[in-house]
């Protein structure tokens, strides 16, 4: 604090700053930058202020006649010993002029905090607030909003629906068929299935995956079933009112098989619904299926979640298991009523 050889004034890119520097030259402090010169002394009312502690604050309230040379300037602040005792013949002497002793401890660290206040102040630079568009999703994917509208689905949507997940055996329906339609209903494939549950049991290792299957298919399986039938019979009072109806239906398969030909399969899957409504309340569906228009998505295996086993020799985990069996699905997630 005391050796002017410390300190330099340096102007780096237009920009002034005050160092501080080690006994071998080199930089270990600097001050705010400024775009005018500091000039050393520049900060030295302050700074002398706050390294004389109690004794600058007793010069400033008056208990000492006399005025006290104040230090160089401080930038980097060093480890600073109790205000109290630094300058003991002025602080005694502030004592003498009746400040009350407890006192001059606080008023020194409250000087300290002024002066840190006033140091950061100086530094702290505004960052413009910056506008980031949110990005609108769209079946999992991204769509900038500045270049592209996103139009609001038409029609009336049935009232409480809510997305209807249907389940399948293992390559069904038509097995190692490669057609992308078939003359199965979903209710066909699905009383096959269910009636699979203690062969899928028997293939569980342990007693956590015999319960976690046998959950999956009474309340996973079944439920889908129940809740396709009821949203059928609300498309059909729909249709005979003279509505029509759009649903949306995508569809997925586990990794196992190739590629191409799990395209094919969820495309026999969608197809399998589509037979469904046809059939369903012994054909009078039917002849309203010219009202009824199915927007297919056949995913194939490329939304299936990683890790699964397609290893046609390892049955227990490429077919048994329940990560691949919750992959074999169609979900319907939209069903809405348009105007005649």
């Amino acid at each position: 604090r005391d050796n002017k050889d410390r300190y330099a004034e340096i102007e780096e890119d237009d920009v002034h700053y005050v160092i501080l520097k080690a006994g071998n030259g080199r930089e270990i402090a600097r001050s705010c930058p400024s775009k005018e010169k500091i000039g050393i002394l520049g900060f030295l009312p302050l700074i002398g202020a706050g390294a004389l502690g109690l004794g600058g604050l007793a010069v400033a309230a008056g208990a000492i006649p006399e005025v006290v040379a104040a230090p160089p300037v401080v930038v980097a602040i060093p480890p600073v010993t109790p205000l109290a005792v630094a300058e003991p013949e002025i602080a005694a002497a502030a004592v003498a002029g009746g400040l009350p002793k407890w006192l001059l401890p606080l008023l020194g660290i409250l000087l300290l905090g002024l002066l840190l206040w006033w140091l950061l102040k100086g530094c702290k630079s505004e960052t413009p607030a910056v506008d980031v568009e949110t990005p609108v999703m769209v079946d999992s994917v991204k769509v900038d909003t500045s270049t592209a509208v996103v139009a609001a689905p038409l029609g009336e949507q049935v009232e409480g629906f809510a997305p209807v997940t249907l389940y399948f055996e293992n390559d069904q329906p038509d097995k190692s068929s490669q057609s992308e339609t078939t003359g199965l209903t979903y209710n066909q494939t699905y009383d096959k299935y269910i009636r699979l549950k203690g062969k899928f049991d028997a293939e569980q290792d342990t007693p956590e995956a015999k319960t976690a299957i046998i959950n999956f298919f009474e309340n996973d399986v079944k439920k889908g079933h129940d809740d396709l039938k009821v949203l059928t019979e609300k498309i059909a009072e729909a249709v005979k009112a003279g509505k029509k109806v759009e649903v949306t239906v995508k569809a997925f398969a586990s990794p196992l098989a190739a590629t191409e030909y799990n395209n094919k399969l969820t495309k026999r899957r969608i197809a399998s619904i589509d037979n469904y409504f046809n059939s369903f309340d012994n054909g009078t569906l039917k002849k309203y299926a010219d009202k009824i228009n199915i927007t297919q998505q056949p995913n194939g295996e490329s939304s299936s979640a990683s890790g699964l086993s397609d290893d046609e020799k390892n049955v227990k985990l490429s077919i048994y298991d329940l990560g691949p069996s919750k992959e074999r699905r169609v979900e319907i997630v939209d069903v809405r009523f348009m105007k005649k």
